[in-house]
């Protein structure tokens, strides 16, 4: 359902919630944080989508200050959280070329984001050694920001007076579909970012079972 929300030039008020703390050991562990309120704040000024141009963002079921639900799925730097899918979409980030899995077992639909870190490849080691056994046939997933490559994200930046700060988003639909989501943090003065703008979504290319197990190999 979020997927028909979070589209290109939606501004949103919205906290990302903090990354978890930083684990030495590569394992793979429950999401523990609560999704912080995402609420719908109108249509950006520079980044114009040209689908509201013509028909109103209510047909999309969005009206001003309405809340976005989701559920929140933990980056763990150096291991791997895991959230069951529940009756919510689960978004998870920043992405920097994590890669996030999902496989059922006899608990129900699991999503698990793989705690790499840019630049230390011992971690992401550990990470990966760890995460394997969790590997089971049928497993599939996807890299977010491999749907976002910068030619696609320089233009959007471009439509902008005051350049953004831009990042990338894992959702995972509680009917199991993939997206990869750019967001563009609209800057303030002093302090954390509270307002964004939707720079698009895409359908993300699915990883299938083997191709999981190369890349964690």
């Amino acid at each position: 359902m979020i997927e028909n929300y979070l589209k290109m030039g939606i501004r949103v008020k919205w906290t990302k919630p903090r990354d978890a703390i930083f684990s030495t050991t590569g394992d793979v562990v429950p999401s523990t944080q609560a999704p912080n309120t995402m609420k719908y704040d109108g249509l950006d000024g520079e980044l114009r989508n040209p689908q509201f141009m013509v028909t109103h963002v209510s047909a999309i079921g969005l009206v001003i200050g309405q809340a976005i639900s989701h559920d929140w799925l933990d980056y763990l730097p150096g291991g791997t959280a895991t959230k069951l899918v529940g009756g919510q979409d689960i978004l998870t980030g920043w992405m920097s070329g994590c890669l996030i899995a999902k496989w059922t077992s006899p608990t129900g639909t699991s999503v698990g984001h793989v705690g790499t870190i840019d630049n230390n490849p011992t971690a992401n080691q550990l990470v990966k050694n760890k995460f394997r056994p969790h590997l089971v046939p049928g497993m599939t997933g996807f890299n977010p920001l491999a749907d976002w490559p910068n030619n696609d994200i320089t233009p959007l930046m471009l439509k902008f007076r005051v350049p953004p700060e831009n990042h990338v988003l894992g959702l995972v639909t509680n009917t199991g579909e993939f997206y990869s989501i750019l967001i563009f943090g609209i800057r303030a003065n002093v302090g954390t970012t509270t307002e964004w703008c939707i720079g698009g979504i895409k359908k993300a290319n699915t990883l299938s079972y083997p191709q999981l197990q190369s890349l964690l190999s």
